[in-house]
């Protein structure tokens, strides 16, 4: 029973290995035109900072209206950004989110704040805060190279 007991939780150890992703393996991000928490594109520049961002970072990062053929062909080689906003009356907080083409979360930010009054400061300081998690990442694209579709 004992060898039982202990070779399952080997094989449970092994999968669950297993199934972790690489963040490395992903060629692309894709970032809304409009976060949910807002009624409108672009609101105080926040998904032009994202893309920016991710950039700075090495992302290869497109919106999601202007995604290039090779990549609508592949969605599974990319991720989905998402900022939700967590913000409370005296706080502004972002949590940004990466989750593959099964809605599987393959990253999940530290909570971004800013005590900042002026919403447009307040946002933009927040997901600053929040993206130094995604500089801790040191992305560099290790997967397949990506072949154009013809």
């Amino acid at each position: 029973m004992k060898k039982f007991f202990l070779l399952t939780i080997m094989l449970l150890s092994f999968v669950a290995v297993k199934a972790q992703t690489n963040i490395n393996n992903y060629a692309y991000i894709v970032v809304p035109k409009q976060f949910d928490f807002f009624k409108e594109p672009d609101k105080y520049q926040l998904n032009g900072l994202t893309k920016f961002l991710f950039e700075k970072y090495g992302f290869t990062a497109y919106f999601d209206d202007e995604l290039p053929e090779e990549y609508i062909a592949t969605p599974c080689d990319g991720l989905k950004a998402n900022v939700s906003n967590e913000s409370s009356m005296l706080r502004t907080k972002v949590v940004v989110t990466l989750t593959d083409c099964r809605g599987n979360v393959v990253f999940k930010s530290k909570e971004g704040e800013s005590r900042e009054k002026e919403y447009s400061k307040s946002f933009n300081l927040a997901i600053r805060d929040a993206f130094e998690d995604v500089e801790a990442l040191n992305y560099a694209y290790a997967g397949k190279p990506v072949v154009a579709v013809k």
